[in-house]
């Protein structure tokens, strides 16, 4: 990652410095991280959850070609040796693939590991659904395919994963004949294989059931191929049932120090991607047995239609935690994909299983990404903006691009603080020579005085011609407190010249003296 460094002036009293480091993330999103993109011909492509299923002499062939024209047509290929249904407009295997390595992404997410990169999450891809499942996020879990491998003796199998108590992460105990059996197989009988009975029993176009209930994100049990019975619920644990009663009342509770927020991008789909952060004060919270904090945490998402589900967040391995120890908070963030709308989030967190509980209840204003309009994506106050470690999973909600991107729990600065923002440009149009776009950006620094912001320099501060789609800046501590105490805002302009349309936002914050 390249930085550029531009300096400017600004004197709200008096001429002072202001750095401002614009991040070059060409390309980036924050839809990107959450998981690989489909079919993609590059050469990576094979790295990816395709790896799984690839056959040796395809692997060995796709990694001796030179361009992308040669990798798009050995993906088509690819993919039509597995084509239950050649000569069809849809490729039913593919389909189905895609969304279970949907369906691992959301379930079996392990410390740095994506879920469709698991143990679980490979069985998923290679074998299918499951055609029943027992002590789903327990211990122990055990898997059960009854239908034959063809040409295989084996009438049925069955495997067993086992949850490391240190690390949480779950491996096969029992269970490789099945993939020994598949292995031996031609591709498109395998293919066949993990589609399962649904596929078989109601011919080309059947329809499968998800891993998940509808509309359920990150935590929901794998599900039986449609037509099958649904599985019971697992019951909820008595700590976390606690907080789900406490959550839904109207009484708040404020026993200990909590906050909600949440920022939006564009997802991949052009849906909306909220990342929500629970933030609970690190003071209130007492460490456990392994002197980690005893934190429990439950979040209940609702949808404006009423005929849609909440989505509820149970599975304490769903909130990706962060140790906000200058701040003095600890962070707990989660991300979802949903389309636009006001939702209410709804959350609850405890001292331990039975300790001291807070709740909180925020509308989610998620916006509209579905649009050729130029628009961008929420500001991000950052407390820290660090290139991921090679072991962060794919799926952390902190990503941003090449960046760990942590926002401050409080839009308070002190004296010792610097200020970051950064935000995305979407739908910027790209110069046919140059694949870019050009953009001018202005801000405007305004500083709240009788009720109105005023803004604090003769004109805006202008950058012209940013080819860059994602834009961050900072101020340093050492100019930053210089400036009064109050509440600020930055006004944020950006002008596509391209197309000669403009979007804007706002950051706000207070300085405290």
């Amino acid at each position: 990652m390249s930085l550029k460094t531009q300096v400017s002036t600004f004197s709200p009293v008096s001429v002072l410095p202001f750095l401002l480091i614009a991040a070059c993330l060409a390309g980036s999103s924050r839809a990107a991280a959450a998981e690989p993109p489909r079919d993609e011909p590059k050469s990576g492509w094979r790295n990816g959850p395709v790896r799984f299923i690839i056959t040796p002499e395809e692997d060995k062939a796709y990694k001796d070609l030179k361009t992308d024209e040669e990798r798009a047509k050995a993906i088509a290929e690819f993919w039509t040796r597995r084509d239950p249904t050649p000569g069809t407009p849809q490729n039913e295997y593919r389909d189905d693939f895609y969304k279970r390595v949907e369906d691992a992404t959301k379930q079996f997410r392990e410390a740095g590991t994506p879920g469709w990169s698991t143990e679980r999450g490979k069985v998923l891809l290679i074998a299918g659904y499951p055609d029943s499942r027992a002590g789903a996020n327990e211990n122990r879990e055990t898997w059960n395919y009854t239908r034959p491998v063809p040409s295989k003796s084996g009438a049925s199998y069955k495997l067993i994963f086992e949850r490391n108590a240190d690390t949480g992460e779950y491996r096969m105990t029992e269970g490789d004949t099945l993939l020994a059996a598949l292995r031996d197989i031609d591709p498109l009988e395998r293919a066949k294989y993990s589609l399962g009975p649904s596929f078989r029993a109601g011919g080309a176009g059947a329809a499968r059931q998800p891993a998940g209930a509808a509309g359920q994100r990150p935590g929901a049990a794998a599900g039986a191929p449609a037509g099958a019975a649904p599985a019971a619920p697992a019951p909820v644990p008595p700590e976390i049932e606690r907080l789900r009663q406490a959550a839904l009342v109207s009484e708040k509770k404020s026993e200990i120090g909590l906050a909600a927020s949440a920022r939006y991008f564009k997802a991949e789909d052009g849906s909306t991607d909220a990342v929500v952060v629970v933030a609970v004060k690190k003071a209130d919270v007492s460490a456990g047995a392994d002197g980690k904090p005893a934190t429990l945490l439950y979040a209940r998402i609702t949808p404006p239609v009423a005929e849609k589900k909440p989505v509820e967040l149970l599975d304490q391995s769903l909130f990706t935690f962060y140790d906000d120890s200058d701040e003095g908070w600890l962070d707990y963030a989660f991300s979802i994909s949903l389309t636009s709308g006001t939702y209410e989030l709804r959350a609850a967190a405890s001292d331990g299983p039975s300790g001291k509980m807070a709740t909180v209840v925020e509308l989610l204003a998620l916006p509209d990404f579905r649009t050729d309009a130029l628009t961008l994506s929420s500001v991000t106050l950052a407390k820290s903006a660090d290139p991921p470690g090679s072991q962060l999973s794919k799926d952390d909600p902190f990503l941003f691009g090449p960046l760990r991107l942590i926002p401050r729990a409080s839009k308070v600065l002190g004296a010792q603080d610097e200020l970051s923002f950064f935000y995305n440009v979407y739908n910027a149009k790209k110069d046919p020579a140059s694949g870019k776009p050009s953009l001018d950006v202005s801000y405007s620094i305004e500083k709240k005085e009788g009720g109105t912001y005023k803004r604090m320099t003769r004109t805006p501060l202008q950058f012209a011609d940013q080819h860059e789609e994602t834009q961050g800046y900072s101020i340093l501590a050492e100019a930053l407190s210089k400036w009064p105490g109050g509440d600020w805002r930055i006004a944020i302009s950006v002008k596509d010249k391209i197309a000669n349309a403009e979007a804007s936002s706002v950051l706000e914050f207070a300085l405290k003296r």
